[in-house]
């Protein structure tokens, strides 16, 4: 989860809240609830469970906000944030890119220890590691949006001169399309499709 309102001190204190009103039932008036809204990466779907839980059981109004939960989808959950869009929002990796480009952003938790982006090929295409992906078609959106593959790919030894990302030419998905080699997925869904 990331935010543009606080300096790295202040999440810590925003957590501990967050822990200890699980624990101490704090009553808020609702006139008292500070609105927020919380932009998630992606359409609502089962892996933002952890956020409905917390919103179902009193757990941000425990904390004293009133959260509104904003469904995500092909743009980019920190420039909402950054925008004034919403108070916080869920990302990945590319937060540190943000970060490096001196976006305003700080990382307030880590909710995956893994990262749920995968590479699919095939079964029976001989495409089994990275190394396998040399001259090989990939199909994978935003260097940004996907940062953890790419850093993948080049920390297995891969240039990415020696692959070609079919992405922006064939921007919608086709795990048919013979053109492609690999696609990018998310583990939670996309290796069911």
């Amino acid at each position: 989860m990331i935010s543009h309102k606080f300096y790295p001190r202040k999440p810590v204190v925003l957590l501990i809240i967050i822990l200890l009103s699980s624990f101490i039932n704090i009553s808020y008036a609702s006139d008292d609830l500070e609105e927020v809204t919380l932009q998630l990466r992606w359409y609502h779907q089962f892996q933002f469970a952890g956020y409905y839980a917390a919103l179902e059981k009193g757990y941000y109004r425990d904390a004293g906000l009133k959260v509104n939960i904003a469904e995500g989808g092909i743009f980019d959950t920190v420039e909402k944030v950054v925008s004034s869009e919403a108070e916080y929002g869920a990302s990945n990796s590319e937060i540190v890119i943000h970060r490096l480009e001196g976006k305003p952003v700080v990382v307030l938790a880590v909710i995956f220890q893994h990262s749920a982006h995968v590479l699919m090929a095939i079964e029976g295409s001989g495409i089994n590691s990275p190394q396998d992906l040399f001259d090989k078609k990939i199909w994978i959106p935003s260097r940004v949006r996907n940062a953890e593959l790419f850093a993948m790919i080049a920390n297995e030894g891969v240039s990415l001169s020696q692959i070609e990302n079919i992405y922006e030419n064939t921007p919608k998905i086709n795990y048919v399309d013979p053109d492609a080699h690999v696609y990018s997925g998310y583990l939670t869904n996309e290796p069911f499709i």
